[in-house]
């Protein structure tokens, strides 16, 4: 009886729970990004206005609040998919081809690999049960960072590849396992990298490693990759050097 009772209040806790992430994602959605759409819009105005005679200061002024806003309005877009992900439910797990979603967010950058010339190499990936917008945005988010930070006087380099591991090998990053092999997808680059001491940094979140003024970002995306790959009660690493490139190392139970 006791079980059961502790059983019924957990259920409980988890509804009150998943009610406060729906209201959090309404208001964010709602009652945050509502008026800087129209800060954004009514600055803009402004500044595309040819009577207003905008002196070069305050042209400046304007660019710079035009900049933040859009900053925001990427930050209250990542603050959303991080609480997306604990209310979708276990009923979206599929098994999916990974090749079809890697191939897709590879055609969200057709235009970025084109333009730095990006050698870009997949292997044959396996077929696994996930949740497929889930790590379609691992993979979306993984390749941007190599496209991102790339070493600017060298062609960037992509290789995604897939091998089979075993407990062992991904012993020490939890301690223990439930399961005794897992699907490993590696993501690796030729970009700038990273001291090997920050790889557990850079997956909490609003941690950034360079200045937000030399890179675009809001410094969750990481947190968001940790935590979809933690719902698929799976692992994400990061092995690195600075300037040798970073490989992400993306381990799936079998």
């Amino acid at each position: 009886m006791a079980e059961n009772e502790a059983l019924l209040q957990s259920n409980r806790e988890l509804k009150a729970h998943n009610k406060e992430l729906s209201l959090f994602n309404y208001v964010a959605s709602h009652d945050l990004q509502e008026p800087l759409r129209k800060m954004h819009t009514f600055v803009k105005m402004i500044a595309d206005d040819k009577d207003n005679h905008i002196s070069g200061d305050s042209a400046i002024y304007i660019e710079r609040i035009l900049v933040s806003a859009s900053r925001m309005q990427r930050l209250i877009e990542d603050l959303l998919h991080y609480s997306h992900v604990d209310t979708l439910h276990e009923n979206g797990y599929e098994l999916s081809d990974i090749n079809i979603i890697v191939q897709d967010a590879l055609t969200d950058f057709n235009e970025t690999i084109k333009n730095t010339r990006a050698k870009v190499t997949v292997t044959t990936l396996p077929n696994i049960k996930l949740i497929p917008p889930l790590v379609y945005q691992v993979i979306h988010n993984l390749i941007g960072n190599a496209l991102k930070y790339r070493n600017k006087d060298e062609q960037p380099i992509l290789r995604i590849s897939y091998e089979l591991a075993n407990r062992e090998e991904i012993a020490p990053i939890e301690g223990k396992h439930e399961h005794a092999d897992y699907y490993k997808i590696i993501i690796a680059d030729n970009g700038i990298g990273f001291l090997q001491e920050q790889s557990e940094l850079i997956f909490e979140p609003f941690q950034r490693l360079h200045s937000k003024d030399k890179y675009e970002g809001t410094g969750i995306g990481l947190a968001i990759c940790k935590k979809i790959m933690t719902r698929h009660k799976g692992y994400i690493t990061a092995q690195s050097n600075p300037g040798r490139g970073t490989k992400f190392n993306l381990y799936f139970p079998v």
